[in-house]
């Protein structure tokens, strides 16, 4: 389950796919408008992102990205010359939003200028969002300071938390550059879009903060261990301090895996690898006792994925939780530990009334003692540990 904990990590940093940004659901084509292959038809579907039917705009704007490239020229006009017009209605609000969100899927790096503009002047908080979302998805670090500035100042929660989004969309921005260019893009990144997102761990609206607190986690940022570790213990929203758990895992299992190699290439481990991990495990450890399952259940695995033996008084604690899943989660965290500290209170669930506890328990004692008595079942483990083994 500590692996599965991991592998969940991994695709959490992920970006999503452009379809995400609309919805997933059928690619089927608006009703009445034929597959685009020439500019006719694509200024058909640009003209559908018009109608008064919401799935006819969707599905127009699910074919303008399948058909790519191409279509972009023709959007980007389009987008143009509503943008032009000051006096718009409700009508060209949603085309003109529903034009940028196109742009922004087919990361249309030409449209930027306009789209940063269109933010910079618009009062409504929904062209903003899409306008941020957008920039987004181009990923031109030109964008950064100003998604910075707007994580930080607009008036909208929402909007707030689109620009953190965005701004972490952004890191892909220098995975392809080398050398130099590399180091000055991520010295860049670092020093201007990190700051906003470690700032917003305060905002005084949940959804950004949860944002945040993902996306530091996401970014792997070792130098926001400490504000994330305080969000884990004093943020009042339990869905903050649940991610922070995660988060922090995922910084720790970065430095977890950074620590492994050098020393399995016999280098040097810096001192505040372990300074930062020593860290983490600490603020985890605090959070165990949260009275939320899910804060409590991430700290268990992130605990677990560490390995650190410091987490294992608190974790025997939680083997005798109430709660089934804590139970469950405990125990894999102590088998990926393997402390054998843990033995009898592990023996104790073998008589839990829950199968999937009683599995777990059997499980943790095999890998903790590297033994199997005959198949392992939970009476057998009974009549090992009755028998004096494990002690």
């Amino acid at each position: 389950m500590v692996g599965a904990y991991l592998r969940r990590l991994a695709a959490a940093a992920c970006v999503l796919t452009t379809v995400a940004v609309f919805g997933g659901g059928s690619a089927a084509l608006a009703p009445g408008v034929a597959l685009a292959r020439d500019g006719g038809k694509v200024d058909k579907l640009i003209d559908a992102l018009g109608n008064e039917d919401g799935k006819v705009v969707r599905r127009s704007m699910r074919q303008l990205v399948k058909i790519g490239p191409s279509a972009a020229p023709a959007v980007r006009r389009a987008f143009a010359a509503e943008h032009e017009k000051k006096a718009r209605s409700r009508t060209r609000v949603r085309r003109l939003r529903a034009l940028v969100e196109v742009l922004g899927a087919l990361a249309d790096a030409p449209s930027r200028p306009g789209i940063e503009g269109l933010y910079g002047e618009s009062d409504d908080p929904l062209v903003r969002n899409v306008c941020l979302q957008a920039l987004g998805y181009i990923g031109k670090l030109d964008s950064l300071e100003m998604l910075a500035d707007a994580a930080v100042k607009d008036e909208s929660p929402v909007v707030r938390a689109r620009a953190i989004e965005a701004i972490t969309r952004l890191s892909l921005a220098f995975k392809n550059l080398e050398g130099a260019e590399r180091e000055a893009a991520a010295k860049r990144y670092v020093d201007v879009g990190l700051p906003p997102i470690r700032e917003a761990l305060t905002d005084p609206a949940k959804q950004v903060r949860y944002d945040a607190v993902r996306a530091l986690g996401h970014l792997r940022d070792k130098e926001s261990v400490d504000l994330v570790g305080k969000a884990l213990l004093r943020d009042k929203d339990p869905m903050v301090r649940q991610f922070a758990a995660e988060s922090l895992g995922a910084i720790g299992g970065s430095l977890f895996a950074m620590r492994a190699r050098l020393n399995q290439a016999k280098e040097p481990v810096p001192a505040w690898v372990d300074l930062r991990i020593t860290s983490i495990v600490d603020w985890l450890i605090q959070a165990l006792p949260d009275e939320e399952e899910k804060v409590a259940s991430n700290t268990c695995l992130a605990l677990g994925a560490l390995e650190d033996r410091r987490a294992v008084p608190g974790l025997i604690i939680l083997l005798g939780h109430e709660d089934d899943d804590l139970r469950l989660v405990s125990s894999h965290a102590l088998a990926a530990i393997k402390d054998r500290r843990a033995i009898p209170a592990l023996v104790k669930n073998l008589d839990s009334g829950n199968d999937n506890v009683r599995k777990a328990a059997t499980q943790a004692l095999r890998q903790i003692t590297d033994e199997l008595p005959g198949a392992g079942t939970a009476n057998e483990w009974k009549a090992w540990w009755a028998a004096g083994h494990g002690r």
